[in-house]
């Protein structure tokens, strides 16, 4: 996958593809060969039918606007010495018999792996096109080198958390959910500071996924789910946000602010374009595929985290598309870092990242004051919103969060 995006590689244009019925072939290929794979139903079970399949899923992180039909084939067995590096016109080959290649618009490659095939998933950006067999064709397809199914105990709560990650990717994400330490502040631009963590944004799906996994507002604002929910504030003001997971009406869900000062993001290639140019604030609780915040809460893994509170997105685009989204964490260094103890699980210092009621975010290159204020009898967060404001008494290296306003 890529861990720091490349530019070049966003070649979407601005129709909206990830709307509607998704129509999917799920292809498996056996590299094995031992007799020993699982069922097909299995995996017709957990991408269509299961409550905790892909479709299940995608229809609650989009709002019930997009879901997934279609049908599973194989197994197909191939034995030759270069299976490992099977193109998919190749594989489209192999499964010509049974499939029409016109009726599915999304593809996803299962590979029974063999030790000397390495990776775990792979993605075009939306779709893209494509020959087959049956003739040119416009679609996505996704690369799983992986055949193991979680019932459900993978951290994303799906029933296999690489096919949900890549299948982002199909519907035209094109970045990851990534984490942005800058030590003891939120975030400044002294990008020196600062270290890009790839794929280590805890709540989402298109990062780490440990404690939650919805998308995250950016993303779900590029991929069309969010329409009417996303505010976009250009003047200071009490607002109040609906947690992101719920199928509302006409509530805000998101908002989000654009920056005149964007902030330059630590990245391999030192490009100076690389910035964040619009935060996006959200508000989360414990349901559906997010209910492992309640782990977060009970102090499974870490201390017990008030998730009272709302996340700031730092968003990058590309092409005017939400590319990649940096979590900033609202509570610098206030957690051990990968404690040893539980080393395997990503708690680390932006498990408790949430901005709670009463502490401030503030943006001193763009004068940016953000508060939240309290939870509203009817289940949002109102947050205070301060714009153009100076805040000479705080620290000078940088932007400042969570600091108490008393």
């Amino acid at each position: 996958e890529d861990n720091d995006f490349n530019k070049e590689e966003m070649l979407l244009g601005k129709d909206n593809q990830a709307i509607g019925e998704q129509t999917v072939a799920v292809i498996l290929i056996d590299l094995v060969n031992d007799n020993d794979e699982i069922l097909p139903s299995v995996y017709e079970d957990a991408v269509f039918y299961n409550a905790h399949s892909i479709n299940a899923f995608y229809s609650e992180s989009s709002y019930q606007q997009t879901w997934l039909e279609g049908d599973v084939f194989g197994w197909y067995h191939v034995s030759n010495s270069n299976a490992c590096s099977l193109l998919d016109s190749e594989v489209f080959d192999i499964a010509d018999a049974d499939i029409n290649y016109l009726d599915y618009s999304r593809y996803i490659i299962i590979f029974r792996n063999n030790p000397q095939c390495g990776g775990v998933g792979t993605s075009t950006f939306g779709k893209i096109t494509v020959n087959t067999p049956d003739g040119e064709i416009i679609a996505s397809i996704a690369r799983i080198y992986t055949d193991s199914i979680y019932i459900p105990y993978d951290s994303s709560l799906t029933m296999q958390s690489t096919i949900a990650h890549e299948f982002g990717h199909s519907l035209g994400i094109t970045g990851h959910a990534n984490a942005y330490d800058c030590g003891s502040v939120t975030l400044t631009n002294e990008v020196q500071n600062c270290e890009q963590k790839p794929l280590q944004d805890l709540f989402d799906i298109m990062g780490f996924r440990q404690y939650s996994s919805h998308h995250n507002a950016c993303y779900k604002d590029r991929l069309g789910w969010l329409n009417q929910n996303v505010l976009n504030i250009y003047e200071s003001g009490t607002y109040t946000i609906y947690s992101l997971e719920e199928t509302l009406n006409s509530q805000i869900q998101t908002i989000k602010i654009d920056l005149d000062v964007p902030i330059p993001i630590a990245n391999i290639n030192n490009d100076p374009s690389v910035t964040i140019s619009s935060y996006y604030f959200e508000y989360r609780k414990p349901i559906g595929f997010d209910a492992r915040l309640n782990n977060l809460m009970n102090g499974q893994y870490t201390d017990p985290v008030d998730i009272n509170g709302i996340l700031i997105h730092g968003a990058f685009y590309v092409n005017e598309f939400c590319s990649t989204t940096y979590l900033l964490d609202a509570s610098p260094e206030s957690l051990p870092d990968w404690p040893d103890e539980i080393s395997n699980v990503a708690a680390g210092d932006f498990a408790d990242s949430f901005l709670l009621i009463g502490n401030i975010f503030y943006d001193q290159y763009n004068h940016i004051l953000i508060t939240p204020l309290g939870l509203t009898e009817d289940g949002g967060i109102e947050v205070s919103i301060l714009m153009d404001i100076c805040m000479q008494d705080l620290d000078n290296d940088g932007i400042v969060g969570s600091q108490d306003l008393a």
